[in-house]
């Protein structure tokens, strides 16, 4: 609002900004002092630092060959949880075939691979 009123070219609108500029500044002050008192900047670091470990998580199991049933349905979740959730989606104006195919391919791989008898045992 300030850098409004002090710009000759919004001088058509400056009695309006003039008017409404007391309830943006107190809106900015009650925000910082919501801020402060919830510690959101805290919080949006810890948000920050997950989702980069997340994607750290995702590099290394993308590195790592999949030479099992098990391990290409660790990488199928990976796309279906963080990757490509929106393949999933029950709009189908909103995900083309190709798109309905992958995902219909992927949920087959995690239901083979939970299905699998388990090889270790006995």
């Amino acid at each position: 609002m300030r850098r409004m009123l002090k710009d000759p070219e919004h001088r058509g609108v400056w009695d309006e900004a003039r008017a409404v500029l007391p309830v943006a500044m107190a809106y900015e002050a009650r925000v910082r002092r919501v801020r402060r008192a919830t510690d959101v900047v805290a919080a949006e670091r810890a948000n920050n630092a997950a989702i980069n470990g997340l994607g750290e998580l995702g590099d290394l199991i993308l590195a790592t060959p999949a030479r099992t049933l098990e391990g290409l349905a660790i990488k199928a979740r990976v796309v279906k949880t963080w990757g490509r959730p929106d393949w999933w989606d029950l709009d189908e104006d909103r995900t083309d075939t190709y798109e309905r195919l992958a995902a219909e391919i992927l949920d087959a791989v995690i239901t083979m691979a939970e299905h699998q008898p388990n090889r270790r045992a006995g």
